[in-house]
């Protein structure tokens, strides 16, 4: 029998989606559980120095972060062909100008002000971006995962 903080509180007896997903040893299996049980909230996975958040609602994933330097959006329109390291250093002085301004604007946001790239092309790299962060996690011969049920992604992330 569950001790009392492990049960799930909709259903006493059974072990919360946390505690279930706290008790997986792969990522695929946390991501499958997760699915199944149309969990909503955070899923933080840990391997190798490395960890990527992903966020879920009702069971599917909708954004990841974190990961490695090179995850990161200017690299990866880099690898892509999409920015030069030449206009990605650009914007990154642009962006850290707007910082020292007390005005933090995301990079997506002023690679589009500087018309390298339109809105819709950063949507889709943002969106190519989380599924390969997403999918780098299933690599991880080891992962530690802990999900937070019920948070959020936060609207300034969007």
């Amino acid at each position: 029998m569950p001790k009392p903080e492990e049960r799930n509180p909709e259903s006493p007896g059974e072990l919360s989606l946390a505690d279930e997903v706290a008790l997986l040893d792969s990522f695929s299996a946390a991501l499958r559980r997760l699915g199944l049980r149309r969990g909503t909230g955070i899923l933080l996975g840990e391997a190798e120095d490395i960890a990527t958040t992903v966020y879920f609602r009702e069971g599917a994933p909708i954004w990841a972060a974190y990961g490695t330097e090179s995850d990161s959006l200017g690299r990866m329109l880099i690898r892509i062909g999409k920015l030069t390291e030449e206009q990605l250093a650009g914007a990154i002085q642009n962006a850290t100008e707007c910082l020292l301004r007390n005005q933090p604007t995301r990079l997506g946001e002023v690679i589009v002000s500087m018309g390298l790239l339109s809105q819709e092309e950063i949507d889709r790299s943002l969106s190519q971006q989380a599924r390969e962060k997403l999918l780098k996690c299933f690599q991880w011969p080891k992962v530690s995962c802990t999900f937070e049920a019920g948070k959020s992604l936060p609207l300034e992330s969007l």
